[in-house]
């Protein structure tokens, strides 16, 4: 063997001693590059298969937390317009307390101004303490069932407002925790088919099922038995919820519920899968039911809602508690999954509280999966490929490239020499050399660099300053335009400046205050001391009224200081508001003179609701039903039909007198006092309306005439016993009138003889 490889190793050693060094470079870089490709290229494809899998849980973990946060989010939107709607009905009913405010009338025009453009809510509703329903607000999806299913992508859910009456939340677990707990609470709750139609969302929340293919599929990637999870053939719902209590005191007085179902809700997966860079899929489970997926079911048109979850993934989620990654079987297609549990809100607040009550889901099918990591291992090879032949072409090309760059170097730089900066070397080596040619290359591109940095600072500089300009002159004309007093001053208490309108109150040139103290002007003691004491404290904005002398005139300014610069100086803004000071002055007098007039009238006045409430009595009214108070009487009289009416004619007909269009009114009738005694009472009223024409509320004045009334029915009994008394007398004279009658004479005369004769015919 050894003699018979001698020679052909003599010849190849000839043979390679001939070559040239650039083909020499060439066959040696070739040859040590192939088979390290290979295996680099396998180990390359299997890393980046790994790290692709990795990268694809990292995602779906990604696009699982962005479902959460969209789930988590839709409570939070239920908070702000739960706030919204307490704040707006602060804000509609003034200083009135809870209990006054709690007016199915006012709390309706509360909800419908309450603005809902930013996340439409399907429910928004004020109940009292005992859970029954004063005004509600229900909207629900406007798509059909059709465009539901579709898979097109949909960014917003259309929303139609619905109508629909609740009576009582009572029964519901967010008004018991929200009562007992005196907080506002938030979350999610599961809501069965009962409390989806107490609601008025049995219409979003009905869920029909869809018939999923498990033939040859494992028991395990089945769903579970029916009735194995309370699904109840599709009438549950998720509802995302704020309940906040609204009290007066310590005292519970009602609350306001806000929520939305996530039942047929495609925006809600759609978002998910628009942020996902893998365009995954997503979905949201009540118990193992999909009740809002972007899933394709098997037409692969539609949403695969109404299907359920393989019972191996239910089993984990649901009844253990635990998350769910890993291939599973959906609609018939396998899937990389990755399933978490969805709480009830109990659990959040540390109550008792039931099993997970749903599943949020994302995954990617695997047939995309595997795509993807055989497109990933062709890709390889082919870069491999490419790789050995550039190794092949560059062997060539290096060992030619190793004279040439300290040539075109030594060129390059006598250019430089004679002024010409674009006289780069070309690099064509990595060695020394190269790094030398870099080095020069980067220095020419530095000097470029500074040239054209110098040039642009220049005209930068230029284009600022008539910037600057422009932007003080446009400052000035939006200082000189503002209605009120704007001065500056730095931390000596030195005025910078001011604008028009404080120069022309002072009947002074702006240029007058520059650089002048504070107080220079004696009429402005007040103010100076002001912001003297504020150029002094450690506070960064403050406000004051400040009342100022002017032309002999005491006018009120609302004065607020602002720093600036890090403290060292300060803006002041002035707005004249003595006509407002002097008008809440009078409004401060009428008020107190009405409240006198109220309180200390002889007679009853009251202003009570269209829904037969009192809502304010003085002193003498409450006297006059045995009250001690008024406040108690307001409080102790829920119905005045039915408390203060004795008889129902009396109701009817002030109601029928006011409801045929008239708004004034004179009425006596018996009344209840606090005692159940009864009394005569007159009454002026006078219906108050609303810009529309219907009731706002009646007010009017009481007296009681009880005395009056005895007194009359006393006077007409003595004048039907007077009426009786002269008839009798008017009997007694016609009579004695008639027997003096010679007729009546005759007759008796008659009657006489016949009582005679009819005794002589008996004997």
């Amino acid at each position: 063997m050894k003699q018979f490889s001698s020679p052909f190793f003599s010849q190849l050693s000839v043979s390679w001693q001939r070559l040239g060094l650039r083909w020499k470079l060439t066959v040696a870089l070739a040859a040590a590059a192939i088979f390290p490709a290979a295996i680099v290229t396998e180990s390359l494809i299997q890393l980046s298969t790994l790290n692709f899998e990795r990268q694809l849980q990292e995602q779906l973990r990604s696009s699982l937390d962005d479902l959460d946060w969209e789930i988590n989010n839709l409570s939070y939107e239920a908070r702000i317009q739960a706030l919204l709607i307490a704040n707006a009905l602060r804000a509609e009913n003034g200083n009135l307390r809870v209990r006054e405010m709690m007016q199915p009338e006012r709390l309706a025009l509360v909800l419908e101004r309450v603005d809902v453009s930013e996340q439409p809510m399907n429910i928004m509703m004020i109940v009292d303490a005992t859970g029954t329903v004063l005004a509600q607000r229900t909207m629900l999806l406007a798509a059909s069932e059709a465009q539901l299913l579709n898979l097109q992508e949909q960014i917003t859910s259309p929303y139609r407002l619905a109508p629909s009456q609740t009576t009582s939340i009572a029964a519901l677990a967010p008004f018991r925790v929200g009562r007992d707990r005196q907080e506002m609470i938030s979350g999610l709750v599961l809501l069965n088919g009962a409390e989806l139609k107490l609601l008025g969302l049995e219409r979003q929340g009905k869920i029909t099922l869809r018939p999923q293919p498990i033939t040859n599929l494992p028991v395990q990637e089945q769903p579970a038995p029916a009735g194995t999870y309370p699904i109840e053939d599709g009438n549950i719902g998720l509802f995302a919820f704020a309940a906040k209590p609204l009290y007066e005191g310590n005292q519970f007085q009602g609350m306001i519920l806000t929520g939305v179902l996530l039942n047929k809700m495609p925006d809600l997966v759609d978002r998910t899968q628009q942020w996902s860079t893998v365009e995954t899929v997503a979905t949201i489970f009540a118990q193992d039911l999909r009740i809002a997926t972007n899933v394709p079911y098997l037409d692969g048109q539609t949403r695969a809602i109404g299907t359920r979850v393989s019972r191996q993934v239910a089993s984990t989620v649901l009844d253990q508690d635990r998350i769910f990654q890993g291939k599973t079987n959906i609609i018939g297609s396998p899937y990389a999954t990755l399933y978490q549990p969805l709480y009830d809100f109990r659990k959040i607040l540390g109550l008792p509280h039931p099993p997970p009550i749903g599943m949020a889901f994302v995954g990617k099918s695997q047939a995309w999966i595997s795509a993807m990591i055989t497109q990933k291992r062709l890709a390889a090879f082919v870069i491999t490929l490419i790789t050995l032949a550039a190794a092949t072409g560059w062997a060539y090309v290096s060992a030619n490239a190793i004279v040439k760059p300290i040539q075109a170097l030594a060129n390059s730089t006598r250019r430089v020499r004679e002024g010409n900066l674009d006289a780069q070397v070309r690099v064509e080596s990595f060695d020394e050399v190269g790094d030398l040619a870099e080095s020069f290359n980067a220095m020419l591109v530095q000097l470029r660099r500074s040239f054209q940095e110098l040039e642009q600072k220049n005209r930068s500089l230029e284009q600022i300053r008539d910037e600057l300009i422009e932007a003080n002159e446009q400052f000035e004309a939006v200082l000189n335009a503002v209605p009120g007093t704007i001065s500056w001053i730095n931390a000596e208490g030195i005025y910078k400046g001011v604008n028009r309108k404080l120069a022309e109150t002072l009947n002074l040139p702006p240029e007058a205050f520059i650089g002048r103290p504070l107080g220079f002007l004696h009429e402005d003691g007040e103010l100076a001391e002001f912001m003297h004491e504020f150029v002094n404290s450690p506070d960064l904005f403050a406000s004051r009224v400040i009342s100022v002398k002017r032309n002999g005139k005491i006018i009120f300014y609302l004065v607020a200081l602002q720093k600036y610069m890090k403290g060292t100086h300060t803006v002041s803004v002035g707005i004249d508001i003595t006509d407002r000071i002097r008008a809440e002055e009078a409004l401060r007098i009428a008020e107190e003179n009405y409240r006198s007039i109220f309180e200390n009238a002889l007679e009853g006045i009251f202003q009570a609701s269209a829904d037969s409430r009192f809502i304010r009595v003085n002193a003498a009214m409450a006297s006059i039903f045995g009250f001690d108070s008024p406040e108690q009487m307001v409080a102790s009289i829920s119905s005045i039909r039915d408390q203060v009416y004795v008889e129902e004619s009396t109701r009817d007909e002030i109601t029928n007198h006011f409801d045929s269009g008239n708004t004034t009114g004179h009425f006596e009738f018996k009344a209840y006092r606090r005692d159940r005694q009864i009394i005569w009472v007159e009454v002026d009223m006078r219906a108050v309306l609303n810009a529309d024409g219907s009731i706002a509320y009646y007010e009017g004045l009481v007296q009681d005439i009880t005395e009056r009334k005895y007194r009359e029915q006393a006077m007409q009994q003595q004048i039907e016993e007077l009426k009786v008394e002269i008839d009798h007398e008017k009997r007694r004279q016609q009579v004695a009138e008639i027997t003096e009658t010679e007729y009546f004479q005759q007759l008796r005369q008659q009657a006489s003889y016949l009582r005679k004769r009819s005794h002589r015919m008996t004997i």
